[in-house]
């Protein structure tokens, strides 16, 4: 379910910011949020929790925050800050092209913001890896070309490759789809991980999914566990733990996508309901938990981790 879910939905977005086009009010990067989370708040079953703070002031702010409270010393957990940004159209008499128009919000700042507080927060002992998500309407879309990937009603991009560029603001050039097309991740990276169970072991099974080649697979305790969430995403980056200094010093928080020991306390709260718990709080900004009842010591995930990049 939830991997047909990141299948899905960038088609259903895309299609709603399509119809956006033209209107005097376009529909904005809270639209896209706002679907995207309401999606994720069906899938409670999953072990999927969504948070929402009291007085949104973050704009389309989120973060996802994946847990496995099984592990030993207190859990393991990653974090993701995310900041949205929705691609525009601009026509010219020979030419059309999409750009997002305030990806320089307040010169570069806000871009170095998410990246500082995300290394902050990384030198607090929370690990967490700032992204942009791009939202695009239906007309921008287009498949895998040229060895670039496709353009999808979302997109996910490292921020620290965003904030180098765009440090003091940037011009058009800068802001146009086709300059960042190179870094784009699709939403079935952070939400669809095909899983081996071992024979016997049903209990393990939560449900059947679609799987990468459009069959069906079995999602089973270690979906979405942050140490496979982590291993993904450094595959991303084609880099390998030897070759971790050969990394752009400016790209050097990208290195840092590790899990922690220590789920904080008002996550647990937020996921076991706890109301009265002194823990619990607000969050800051739209939060959505991934809670997966597998522990790093699992066999099953330490081959699931060792499958990443071959399928």
């Amino acid at each position: 379910m939830l991997c047909r879910f990141s299948r899905r939905f960038p088609n259903y977005l895309a299609a709603i910011l399509d119809k956006g086009e033209g209107l005097k009010r376009n529909f904005r990067e809270e639209t896209g949020t706002d679907l995207l989370t309401a999606g994720l708040l069906g899938l409670s079953t999953f072990g999927i929790y969504v948070d929402y703070p009291d007085e949104p002031t973050t704009g389309a702010d989120m973060e996802w925050v994946f847990i496995s409270p099984k592990d030993v010393g207190g859990g393991r957990y990653l974090r993701l800050l995310i900041q949205a940004k929705r691609a525009k159209r601009r026509t010219l008499k020979s030419s059309v092209y999409w750009f997002y128009d305030h990806l320089d919000h307040l010169e570069g700042k806000q871009a170095e913001a998410l990246v500082d507080y995300a290394a902050s927060k990384t030198a607090a002992g929370e690990s967490t890896l700032p992204l942009y998500a791009f939202y695009h309407p239906k007309s921008a879309l287009c498949g895998p070309s040229m060895g670039l990937p496709s353009v999808e009603g979302i997109n996910f991009i490292f921020a620290a490759h965003v904030a180098k560029v765009v440090k003091g603001g940037c011009s058009l050039p800068d802001k146009k789809l086709d300059r960042w097309r190179k870094f784009f991740m699709p939403l079935s990276d952070f939400l669809c991980f095909p899983a081996s169970i071992h024979r016997g072991v049903m209990s393990n099974i939560l449900a059947l999914s679609f799987d990468f080649d459009g069959g069906f697979t079995i999602i089973g305790r270690n979906s979405f566990h942050p140490d496979l969430v982590a291993s993904r995403l450094l595959h991303r980056l084609n880099i390998g733990e030897a070759t971790l200094a050969d990394v752009p010093p400016e790209l050097g928080v990208l290195t840092d996508i590790q899990p922690s020991n220590g789920i904080p306390l008002d996550i647990l709260a937020a996921v076991e309901g706890t109301a009265g718990h002194a823990e619990k709080r607000r969050p800051e900004r739209i939060r959505v938990i991934f809670v997966s009842q597998a522990s790093s010591e699992d066999e099953g995930l330490r081959a699931a981790i060792g499958r990443v990049g071959q399928s």
